[in-house]
């Protein structure tokens, strides 16, 4: 792992997401500026970056490793929720809000800040991994995710998970990856110059969200305190401890590890938005993991290259 890297890409995200606080703060962008950029990214930009990382560079792992990787990645999503419902309970969240401090700590930025962080550390070859990742991640989201927010099954539709353009774009990588599907050189570098945009984007709207919310307010949230302490330090290193007997590889079981320690996602916003869920919270939520984790990534990075990989 390249920890200076790590460091230098995590000030150049940081430097991004103040640029979007600042364009929101001062109005330059409109208040559905974010709105808008998430569409953007959630319907254009991220599919291409999907498809960009099993066809733009040549990768090095097997259909084995992949394999391996999806399964345990299935294994981290059961354990976060394993802890998360609990903790809510333990938290003492009010009954209306439980269900998002559930999603708040089981659905992290794995897609906007999960791609560059992941390339940063162990190179451009396993942005793959990412994108096996988001598989489980975006089932989930869309089944259990609309249903921690909302509180209603009638929410939940197939058509919402199967007609996710991410979700669509995942499926066609991993059907690319195994049967070792290559197109033409003019649509590979559309699709690796379009996704391009998805890292910029995504820290700007972080930026815009984190600038409608009243700083002195976030502050006064105590019970996310233990909650983000736990997404962005606790849960990392135990996935680490359980993952370690389970894998001899140390890529697959870093970009384990990195990738449990992501702060809350933004979706958590747009969900709450969408959904009928408190987004005040959820605004709050995102703001405090994000500004934390700028911190905790490459301490975890670190700390897992040092002790435990």
């Amino acid at each position: 792992m390249d920890i200076s890297s790590l460091l230098s890409q995590m000030a150049i995200l940081f430097l991004v997401l103040v640029i979007g606080y600042a364009a929101g703060k001062s109005k330059l962008l409109p208040e559905d500026a974010g709105k808008i950029l998430s569409k953007l990214v959630i319907h254009v930009a991220m599919p291409c970056t999907v498809l960009s990382s099993v066809l733009a560079v040549e990768l090095t792992m097997s259909r084995r490793d992949a394999a391996v990787f999806f399964a345990l990645t299935s294994l981290s999503f059961l354990i976060f929720f394993l802890i998360g419902l609990p903790l809510a309970r333990l938290l003492k969240a009010p009954l209306k809000d439980r269900g998002l401090y559930v999603f708040l700590l089981v659905f992290s930025n794995v897609g906007f800040m999960g791609y560059p962080v992941v390339e940063t550390l162990f190179g451009a070859h396993t942005a793959f991994y990412v994108t096996l990742y988001n598989i489980p991640f975006n089932l989930l989201l869309f089944t259990v995710g609309i249903l921690l927010i909302s509180g209603d099954k009638s929410r939940v539709s197939p058509k919402q998970i199967f007609l996710s353009t991410t979700l669509i774009a995942s499926f066609i990588s991993v059907i690319f990856f195994v049967f070792d599907v290559s197109l033409p050189m003019v649509l590979t570098k559309t699709f690796s110059l379009v996704g391009q945009i998805t890292t910029p984007c995504a820290m700007l709207i972080i930026g815009h969200t984190l600038s409608k919310v009243p700083i002195k307010s976030v502050f006064t949230e105590k019970r996310l305190y233990p909650l983000i302490l736990v997404r962005l330090l606790v849960i990392p290193f135990l996935i680490a401890l359980i993952c370690r007997p389970l894998t001899s590889d140390p890529e697959i079981l870093g970009i384990l590890t990195v990738l449990a320690g992501m702060p809350t996602g933004t979706v958590v916003v747009m969900f709450s938005l969408e959904y009928g869920g408190n987004d005040k919270l959820a605004s709050k939520g995102v703001f405090l993991s994000t500004v934390l984790s700028l911190v905790t990534i490459p301490a975890v990075s670190y700390i897992a290259t040092k002790f435990l990989l």
